[in-house]
Order: C-alpha cells, then structure tokens, then sequence
C-alpha cells in the first residue's frame, strides 16, 4: 500500500480527514514533497502529535478547525486525498498566500473569510488571478469593509438627507453611520471606506427614479440595470439610490462567505 493510500485509509469523518491534511500541509507550504516521507506518512497515520507541533499559532488552529467544519458540508471533499491536496498547484498558491495574511490578522472575521476562501480554492470556476486578488482584498479591507460589504450584499435602499446640493458618495455614508450604529464623529472614516470600496469597484450606487408607469429606471456609471426592488419601495417625492455589490463584489463575497448571491 502506498503513501497516499495509508493517509486516506483511516476510518474518519470528512471533518477530522480534512483538519488533518491540512495540519500537515500548512507548516510545509509549497515543500508538500516532505508529506511523502514514509517517516511523516507514519506520524501521520497514527495521528502523532509530532507533526502538529510544527506550527503552533493558535490562528492557524482556529482556521484550520474552521476549514474543516466547512469542507465537511461539501459532498466532495469527502472523496479528496491527500495528493489532490499537494498536487493542486493553484491551492498550493492559495495557502502560500493565506500564510502571509493569517500572520498578520487575528480578527475573527477575516480568519472565517480566509478558511471560506481556501474551502473554495480547491473546486472552483473562479481565475487564479481573481483568487489571489480576494485573497489579497482579506488582507487589505477592514472589520468596517467587511461590515458594509455584508450590508450592501442585500440591495440597500436610501434617500439623501440633505436636499437638495449633495455628495452622493458622504450621503451614503451618512446611511452606514446610522444602519451600522456608528457616531456621527465616524463619519469622516466611513467616508473613507466607502470611497476604497468603490475604487476597488467592490459596490455600486445606482440612482433609481420611478417612471410615469411605475417602473423603475436605474442609472449607474457602467449604465446597468441591477436592481430587485419594486416601484412601491421608493420614495416618489426624492430621488432614491441603492448601493449594491458590483460584479466582482459579487464574485468576492462569494468566495469568501457562505452567501450564495
């Protein structure tokens, strides 16, 4: 019987299998050549301690045990072996990255997107590249990035309160401040997340207008028509905007969330 095959025989959940490969994995990172030692596959098998040791940060235990819960509610992690793991060069990549953000996050926000996004490097239609732009974009956003994205993933609607001269981009801020509980002395700073999220092209505001025939007519800068609302949801006496993920929003929040959007 080969390497592979003694790691894999063990009689286990898809839970404890996963939790254990990517112990194994994640201290060696792109030398996963070591996890073929006859010496390591033995440690490993037995469930030796010896190999855990390698990589202590209670971060990465935290992800790890968070990977495994989520690969135990996909079907096809339950048929993976320990060399689709090690010879899938993109999530080789994945986790190199992942390494380098977990060592400088411990929010436990960020660490749930991180074992998401890792669950989801294995099977997914998502471009390398795109990938380690997310990745990189976990790194990069804030708790508070992380908090609008998740707020606007629904379609926020709202009307500018001050009318009828307006900055639409700090009216929507002012819309967070109050729909996140924060003071108004913070408006400064939503601002400014509000602005990188747009820059990133992450969310989208769309101007919505009813039409003499009750139908709603949307305008954004990339002239789409993205809404769900309904005419009856609007004020008909201002003008209304929603604020939604854009496309790669979209693709993001996918990829590093349960949401299936």
């Amino acid at each position: 019987m080969d390497n592979d095959n003694k790691i894999d025989s063990l009689a286990e959940s898809t839970e404890e299998k996963v939790y254990r490969m990517f112990k194994a994995i994640w201290p060696v990172g792109a030398g996963v050549a070591a996890i073929y030692n006859p010496v390591v596959s033995a440690a490993l098998t037995v469930g030796s301690v010896a190999f855990e040791s390698l990589y202590d940060d209670p971060r990465m235990e935290k992800l790890c045990r968070h990977v495994s819960k989520l690969a135990s509610n996909k079907p096809e992690y339950s048929v993976l072996s320990m060399k689709d793991f090690t010879t899938n060069q993109e999530f080789i990549s994945c986790l190199n990255r992942a390494q380098e953000v977990i060592k400088k996050n411990h929010q436990d926000e960020k660490i749930e997107m991180l074992a998401h996004a890792l669950v989801n490097s294995i099977n997914s239609n998502v471009p390398f590249s795109k990938k380690a732009i997310f990745l990189s974009l976990i790194d990069e956003l804030t708790v508070e990035h992380i908090q609008v994205l998740n707020l606007v993933s629904d379609e926020l609607l709202w009307v500018p309160k001050s009318w009828p001269d307006y900055n639409v981009n700090v009216e929507l801020s002012r819309e967070l401040c109050q729909q996140l509980g924060f003071e108004n002395n913070e408006l400064i700073y939503i601002h400014s997340i509000v602005n990188d999220l747009i820059s990133k092209r992450l969310i989208l505001n769309t101007e919505l207008k009813v039409n003499h025939n009750q139908s709603i007519a949307s305008k954004n800068e990339y002239g789409m028509v993205l809404t769900k609302l309904t005419s009856e949801q609007l004020d008909t006496e201002f003008t209304n905007y929603c604020t939604n993920l854009s496309k790669l929003g979209l693709e993001f929040v996918s990829f590093v969330s349960e949401k299936e959007i």
